[in-house]
């Protein structure tokens, strides 16, 4: 367990000592990442649970946070050039949002209109050498982004909406969708953060996605579409 009187940054589960950080959950496992590398300590009967793959996210967006990539809690779906405005080659749509806010079941119904599935829950973003906003894809290639929703429930509304985001508005849904982002603020600095979230502000357009609980996801495929045709960053 984590000491009461540990000196440096710290949590309930996690701690860094020095470059290492280190979780340690219960009757489960010691996970550690130094230079993006993990190892995990596994208690025994431990590995295999739920618990065991739910808390292995937390290490990979660490293994990014080391490399200066923001991880975010967000899915990913590759869409043709043809959704966008200027429809010159396929682009990432970010969707990002809460657990249970339906990210993913809308992630799937624009692969079910021609998408493709990238990420499902956890999407390093980065800033490429030639200042571009990329999603780092699993076979170590980038994805170019198109543009980036953020997913919340809203009860009392009685139909969905998309409104493109602004100013401080922007800024505040960049930030909330850092994969735990105490942690991410502990292994890259807040400065850090702040400078990421800013520069993919400057050149991506961030939409908010207001729906009613129950909304069937093929019509926020429908308003996502809308919204992709707006001119995008020069």
């Amino acid at each position: 367990m984590i000491p009461v009187n540990h000196p440096g940054p710290h949590g309930v589960l996690w701690r860094l000592d020095g470059p290492t950080f280190v979780m340690e959950i219960p009757e489960v496992a010691t996970y550690r990442v130094r230079d993006s590398v993990i190892t995990v300590q596994p208690e025994p009967g431990g590995q295999g649970s739920p618990l065991d793959s739910f808390a292995r996210a937390t290490p990979q967006a660490v293994a990014f946070f080391q490399q200066g990539v923001l991880a975010t809690h967000a899915a990913t779906v590759l869409a043709p050039a043809e959704w966008f405005n200027s429809g010159d080659e396929p682009r990432a749509i970010v969707i990002a949002g809460d657990s249970g806010s339906g990210k993913s079941a809308i992630a799937a119904a624009l692969v079910d209109v021609g998408g493709e599935l990238i990420h499902d829950d956890l999407t390093p973003v980065d800033i490429s050498p030639n200042r571009r906003v990329v999603v780092l894809a699993p076979d170590s290639g980038s994805i170019p982004i198109g543009a980036i929703f953020t997913v919340h429930l809203a009860p009392g509304h009685n139909q969905a909406t998309c409104i493109r985001r602004q100013g401080v508005e922007a800024f505040e849904s960049m930030t909330r969708m850092v994969y735990q982002s105490h942690v991410a603020e502990a292994v890259l600095g807040p400065a850090a953060v702040l400078r990421i979230a800013s520069t993919i502000l400057g050149k991506i357009h961030v939409f908010g996605l207001e729906r009613p609980r129950g909304t069937e996801p093929a019509l926020l495929t429908g308003l996502i579409a809308a919204a992709l045709m707006e001119p995008a960053h020069a």
